[in-house]
């Protein structure tokens, strides 16, 4: 969840590498928009202390999700510990999307700083759900299915920026940023309501908490996203593949200079007619 850029074109600043281009990063999200209309990124970067880098806030924000995530487990013996997972999911969202900012503004985009801040960005996720499972406020089977069809969607947006060079956390208007914002709030209700507030009893012999609805609900999302996502993804590559049509391998040999030998064109000749032929007769 690197923050984000409003350009369409792939961005190098001054000081990174010549063979190193960062990819396009279109975001129409509900944050995004709002950011970019109040100026608020670039007000907050030049407010930043020289001192404060891109990885002391990369670091910064995945100790804040580790941290969030013990205070989701110990809501177990007070429920106060919402406050303070509220709090520290905050900080890890400021982290997360300032970090990439930071980094363009001096000019210090790299590969490893790509690698890691999306690991880290998978290891929080991890770290969040995992203290909310171990909790009452939710069920475990519930908390790590979100997580599964999280990476589900992370991995269709790797392997997309590879093929596309296009980095895409946008779906529907709404970005990992927006359901950390949502799960900030719905701690702070959860502080509000009694805990564990069971809002459904013996429900095929289960009892559901408020979080346990909501989560099922997030959960149904996030599979909607993951395997419309896979299906959309197949067809841009399929798309993209009949754009850029590969050669067969007989074209690919006879293009080789070490394959110019008029026997060998020959012999080249005629497998490709065979296997035209092939394909026409299926």
């Amino acid at each position: 969840m690197e923050g984000t850029t409003s350009t369409n074109q792939p961005i190098r600043p001054p000081n990174t590498p010549e063979e190193y281009r960062e990819e396009e990063r279109p975001d129409n999200s509900f944050l995004f928009v709002l950011e970019q209309k109040l100026n608020i990124p670039d007000k907050i970067v030049k407010r930043i202390p020289s001192f404060i880098t891109n990885r002391t806030l990369m670091h910064a924000g995945f100790i804040a999700a580790l941290l969030s995530g013990l205070s989701f487990f110990l809501t177990t013996f007070n429920k106060a510990w919402f406050l303070m997972a509220a709090f520290l999911l905050l900080v890890f969202l400021f982290c997360d999307r300032y970090d990439g900012r930071v980094a363009r503004a001096k000019g210090v985009i790299s590969k490893r700083g790509y690698f890691a801040d999306h690991m880290f960005d998978t290891l929080s996720m991890f770290a969040i759900f995992l203290g909310l499972g171990l909790s009452p406020a939710i069920k475990m089977n519930i908390a790590l299915g979100i997580v599964v069809f999280y990476y589900i969607l992370a991995i269709n947006t790797f392997l997309m920026t590879y093929v596309r060079g296009k980095f895409v956390v946008t779906f529907f208007r709404f970005s990992p940023a927006e359901a950390i914002l949502v799960l900030v709030i719905f701690s702070i209700i959860s502080f509000i309501l009694p805990y564990p507030n069971i809002i459904i009893h013996n429900f095929f012999g289960l009892e559901l908490s408020f979080l346990d609805c909501f989560g099922g609900v997030a959960l149904l999302a996030f599979a909607y996203l993951a395997i419309s996502s896979t299906y959309k993804n197949f067809i841009i590559v399929e798309q993209f593949e009949k754009r850029y049509p590969a050669d067969t391998i007989w074209m690919y040999l006879r293009k080789k200079q070490f394959m110019k030998n008029q026997y060998v064109d020959q012999i080249l000749d005629d497998l490709d007619k065979l296997f035209n032929n092939q394909n026409k007769a299926q």
